[in-house]
């Protein structure tokens, strides 16, 4: 399944794979195809056993010490926020809700000190009577008594409110409630986007055309520069001008015969100045500096960029013919 999508055949060697697997199943935004990652969906989804035992306490199994994996605990504990009202189903020590915070945020040296058993269950309310005070113990370091006292002037501002639940919420949703997609999700955050993904994911393109240029952004095509970096017989220059050696970004911007394809393709749109120039940079972040400025000269023709050339079949794309000099 790792080698097909990108060789076409059922079976071969890794060596055969263009783009290390995890990058495939990655979402498009950051540069994969957008194939889920099964292993970070599995632990998305093993999300729900921790929300579930906090949200719903009448399930059977909730009172049970769930062995749910440490990446996946982390994303509850990051997402999941109580807002408080009486402080009987939030957790003291272990739960996010003094302010959107959690106590270990605050004071993670005091936490180490407090015995595991009233981490997990020590709750807001009783902490708030003072037993959080008896959870320390006498033996604390100079970190934790100040951590101790800024904990101490922080819990002064608190109010319960008697009569009412605690409401456990989802921070990374709009109602409020747990979301496996919002979970998958986390784990790419802070990802870098693909500079060219948008570009290439909703062009008209097919889906061959499309695949290249994510294969082109990547420079994962077996170009005479990538064979010659791993000892592999390569042509000595590029087969269709002889000139310079064979490059992704000479097939596509440099090479005189895939300037060719630019310019009849462009001439055949009345657009023959949009020529790309031999410095444009089009796998990267280049490709979308450029169409912007193409498609800022068209903003009174947006049938140009959204339809392509009036009466095409699909041979015409709405973006540019980048797969094209191949």
């Amino acid at each position: 399944m790792q080698i097909f999508p990108l060789e076409g055949e059922a079976r071969g060697p890794g060596g055969h794979c263009l783009v290390a697997w995890d990058k495939v199943a990655s979402p498009k935004e950051v540069g994969g195809l957008g194939i889920p990652n099964l292993h970070l969906l599995n632990l998305a989804l093993r999300c729900r056993w921790a929300w579930l035992q906090k949200q719903d306490t009448s399930r059977p199994w909730s009172e049970f010490d769930l062995q749910i994996p440490r990446q996946a605990r982390v994303i509850f504990e990051a997402a999941a926020c109580f807002t408080l009202g009486n402080g009987e189903r939030a957790c003291f020590w272990s739960d996010r809700w003094l302010f959107g915070a959690r106590v270990d945020e605050i004071a993670p040296n005091l936490v180490k000190v407090v015995p595991p058993r009233w981490r997990k269950a020590r709750t807001v309310k009783d902490g708030l009577s003072g037993a959080w005070l008896l959870d320390c113990g006498p033996d604390l370091g100079d970190a934790s008594v100040e951590e101790f006292f800024t904990l101490w002037h922080v819990l002064a501002t608190v109010q319960l409110s008697p009569g009412v639940d605690d409401v456990l919420t989802w921070r990374w949703t709009k109602d409020g409630a747990y979301s496996a997609k919002s979970a998958y999700n986390a784990f790419f955050a802070g990802s870098t986007r693909a500079p060219v993904a948008e570009q290439i994911w909703r062009s008209r393109a097919p889906y061959s055309g499309k695949f290249f240029a994510w294969l082109a952004s990547r420079d994962r095509c077996w170009t005479g520069d990538r064979l010659e970096r791993r000892g592999l017989p390569r042509p000595a220059a590029c087969p269709l001008c002889d000139q310079q050696q064979e490059s992704i970004r000479h097939l596509l911007v440099g090479c005189v015969v895939a300037r060719e394809v630019w310019a009849w393709t462009l001439r055949h749109w009345a657009k023959p100045m949009w020529v790309p120039t031999h410095d444009t940079e089009l796998l990267r972040g280049g490709l979308r500096c450029w169409l912007r400025q193409k498609a800022s000269v068209t903003s009174g023709q947006p049938s140009f960029w959204s339809s392509g050339v009036s009466g095409g079949t699909g041979m015409t794309w709405s973006l540019t013919p980048l797969p094209l000099p191949w």
